[in-house]
């Protein structure tokens, strides 16, 4: 829908002004709360590689939600037929004070979702689930990997980050589909150098790549 009517897509030219969604989207009737928050772990703060899929929280804050994910995910993957149970449990690593929900058998669920050939999505089991599904999603999601800017008297935001524009985008339709908020895309343009001690305590130099944020605020912030 354009400000001269509906148009195919393929006829748009550059310039043409575009209606955004002015309404919640609608729901399918897959997939549970805990299914999208698994979902949203893994794309968050997860690891899915050749042997397992692995669910990774730092810290005393996120620590605590790491016996509810492993809780969340024995229940998914275990099967009715199953002789015994094979609950999947917390490995904490202190070095690096991080506590992982490891499970082989999520790796398989994570493939069905195409999480296995793309790690950095918003699987699209996500966008025709339930609204519970969403949720989920979008909780786990926004903890992982947002954050809260406080702008001062330039009012509060909530963000989310990513280095690949793509995503980004995925994520900005994503909220406006669950909540009728609108958000806004924001990109750096250039590489930068930081240097941070990281978890090895050593003063390391990284490289960085563009960054491109999704950022909500004002009355769009009391939607989400």
């Amino acid at each position: 829908m354009t400000s001269q009517g509906w148009v195919v897509a393929s006829d748009l030219k550059p310039g043409d002004r575009v209606h955004i969604m002015n309404r919640r989207g609608g729901f399918g009737v897959g997939g549970s709360l805990n299914e999208g928050r698994i979902l949203g772990w893994l794309v968050g703060d997860g690891t899915v590689n050749v042997v397992r899929a692995v669910l990774s929280f730092f810290g005393d804050e996120k620590r605590e939600l790491a016996p509810m994910f492993a809780q969340a995910v024995t229940t998914l993957v275990e099967r009715p037929d199953q002789r015994r149970a094979y609950p999947v449990g917390v490995t904490e690593i202190e070095e690096r004070d991080e506590a992982r929900v490891c499970s082989e058998r999520l790796l398989v669920w994570a493939a069905k979702h195409g999480l296995v050939e793309d790690k950095f999505q918003v699987p699209a089991s996500v966008f025709a689930g339930s609204e519970e599904m969403q949720q989920g999603f979008a909780q786990a999601l926004f903890t992982a990997d947002g954050y809260v800017n406080d702008g001062g008297e330039k009012g509060c935001s909530v963000r989310l980050a990513s280095s690949l524009s793509s995503i980004t985008e995925r994520r900005s339709t994503f909220v406006v589909e669950l909540w009728d908020c609108q958000s806004h895309l924001r990109g750096t343009s250039r590489q930068w150098l930081s240097f941070n001690a990281g978890w090895t305590r050593r003063h390391e130099e990284y490289l960085h790549r563009a960054q491109h944020e999704l950022a909500i605020s004002k009355t769009n912030l009391k939607s989400f």
